[in-house]
């Protein structure tokens, strides 16, 4: 197991722990301050880069795309900052075909390609974020990455956290294994238009746990601003965070990500002043560490607490496993089962469609004997981890 985690607690970090190692090659040991990409749970990074300017008077979460982004057009009807950030712009998981490499481009291509628009309902969408962090430029008229860095990590007085395609001390960087062969993704995969402001964000267990602090802090975004991502919208989220309720613990917000070479949890408990956060690479599972730790910090937050949309009693039927918990599946008769890592949907699909072999994080026990297992096709999967056929 190559991972990293830490648990803070009202701002300090209380435990801390590092297996496997850094580097396959040096055989360095890895520590809770080497760095990992954070994959998606680098979304709320890129929405808190938008509240900031929110904050700034620069624009509004409900001001229409049109309005800052020439390429669109302001009707009625088209979609909102937020509908950005809340994954309901109705835009795909991804674009097709070649991404430009210049933003006008990049955005021109959308325009042309999509019709984004207002309460289109949840669809988790990179492509969305990707046009978030363009919006940054935009409106900051500078690059997303020093914006980030100066308005946000500054802040937060992270001294190695960075971007995708910014510095980092390749000493910390913690290497991972793709197609068979050791190297960093961060390094071999610099930033660009297909990945800018969904994933990318360089950080530590140990830089995560300060800049928890500094949003509870009131450091880097206000009081306002931090409120505005316990509203959970379409899928349970709300602003690169996936909402829950605990009836003791209170509010839970929590992503995961995986890119390639990878994979990060996390979850914030604002009302405790809890945080906990999981960081290794492609091999390790990282959503049942989370979970474990939960268990042990709050007894009963791995069982008992559950999203709004759970309790208005509606199905899963989209989102991510990180909005939602194990034992949430047991008030659905033949639920579909945590496998290990996440996925980006609940597709209500007829499972014998399903078998064989396929990419999936998602499976269902259909019992006989031997038992049969199907995994189902979710988006992104073809990034992640194969299932052979049982």
């Amino acid at each position: 197991v190559r991972a990293t985690a830490a648990v803070v607690v009202d701002g300090k970090t209380v435990w801390s722990a590092a297996s496997g190692k850094a580097d396959g090659e040096r055989g360095r040991a890895l520590s809770p301050d080497h760095l990992f990409d954070l994959g998606s749970l680098s979304k709320h990074v890129t929405a808190a880069a938008l509240l900031r300017l929110v904050e700034q008077g620069e624009l509004a979460l409900d001001d229409p795309l049109g309005k800052h982004l020439a390429s669109f057009t302001p009707s009625e009807g088209a979609a909102r900052v937020r509908d950005l950030l809340a994954h309901t712009s109705g835009l795909p998981a991804a674009s097709t075909g070649t991404t430009p490499t210049e933003r006008s481009a990049f955005i021109a291509s959308i325009a042309r390609s999509e019709e984004p628009r207002k309460d289109a309902g949840f669809a988790y969408s990179n492509l969305g974020y990707q046009l978030a962090s363009a919006l940054v430029e935009e409106v900051a008229e500078e690059p997303f990455e020093s914006f980030v860095q100066r308005e946000l990590f500054e802040r937060a007085r992270l001294r190695n956290a960075t971007l995708v395609g910014g510095k980092a001390p390749k000493s910390r960087l913690a290497t991972s294994r793709i197609s068979g062969a050791r190297h960093s993704r961060i390094e071999a995969f610099p930033s660009g238009w297909g990945r800018k402001g969904a994933t990318g964000v360089i950080m530590s267990v140990h830089d995560f746990a300060r800049w928890d602090q500094a949003l509870n802090d009131g450091d880097v975004l206000s009081d306002a601003s931090r409120g505005a991502w316990s509203e959970a919208g379409p899928g349970g989220y709300s602003l690169g965070w996936f909402v829950a309720r605990h009836p003791e613990y209170g509010l839970r917000l929590s992503h995961g990500g995986s890119v390639e070479g990878y994979r990060s949890s996390a979850a914030r408990w604002p009302d405790r002043k809890i945080s906990i956060v999981v960081l290794g690479d492609e091999s390790v599972s990282v959503e049942p560490i989370l979970r474990s730790l939960e268990e042990i910090v709050l007894p009963g937050s791995a069982t008992e607490a559950e999203t709004e949309a759970e309790a208005d009693g509606e199905a899963p039927t989209g989102g991510s496993n990180f909005g939602f918990h194990p034992g949430a599946f047991a008030k659905w008769k033949g639920a579909w089962v945590l496998e290990s890592r996440h996925a980006w949907s609940f597709p209500r699909l007829d499972a014998d469609k399903r078998k064989g072999k396929v990419h999936g994080f998602l499976r269902r026990e259909l019992g006989g004997s031997p038992p049969v297992s199907i995994y189902l096709n979710v988006e992104e999967a073809a990034a992640r981890r194969r299932h052979e056929e049982i």
